[in-house]
């Protein structure tokens, strides 16, 4: 498997023996997007996404680097982490005082959760999986070594979507 799940979540798990594709998912130098759903107790506010997105330090002295909270409802949010620690969401969003009641993942780097599947099915991955997937590592790698990667990203994102980079 490429990339783990605790046994209270659910969402996107890959199974592959493709080596070089696990490392581009997995790798920490490679900073792949991973995204979750989450549910949580109490009300979520913007003090939490403040919080995610200058990172954190846990409890028990683990650093973690920012992240994205964007907040659906009040006990809702979709969450962006660039790293894998151990129960990571789950454990950040305890520390804001509001508990993980339903986890889900939806991406990982390029590949989403195709939704059309029921829990527990599964699919073959595309070649546009594998493409993309190839392809989004390459403009990261360059985007970390400080590469200016603003025409690449607009031909695989589209002109609308710079702004993330800008």
């Amino acid at each position: 498997p490429v990339g783990r799940l605790d046994k209270d979540s659910e969402g996107l798990l890959l199974l592959t023996n493709d080596g070089p594709l696990g490392h581009r998912l997995l790798a920490p130098g490679k900073h792949v997007a991973k995204t979750y759903l989450a549910e949580v107790e109490g009300t979520l506010d913007v003090s939490d996404a403040e919080a995610f997105r200058q990172g954190m330090v846990l409890e028990d002295g683990t650093r973690l680097l920012p992240a994205s909270l964007e907040i659906l409802s009040q006990t809702r949010c979709r969450v962006t982490v660039e790293e894998g620690k151990y129960r990571q969401i789950r454990r950040m969003l305890a520390q804001r005082g509001k508990p993980v009641t339903a986890l889900k993942r939806l991406t990982m780097g390029p590949i989403t959760l195709d939704e059309t599947l029921s829990p527990g099915a599964w699919r073959p991955l595309t070649e546009e999986d594998y493409a993309i997937s190839e392809k989004m590592s390459d403009i990261w790698t360059d985007f970390i070594k400080g590469k200016d990667i603003t025409d690449r990203w607009r031909e695989y994102s589209g002109p609308e979507s710079i702004n993330y980079i800008d």
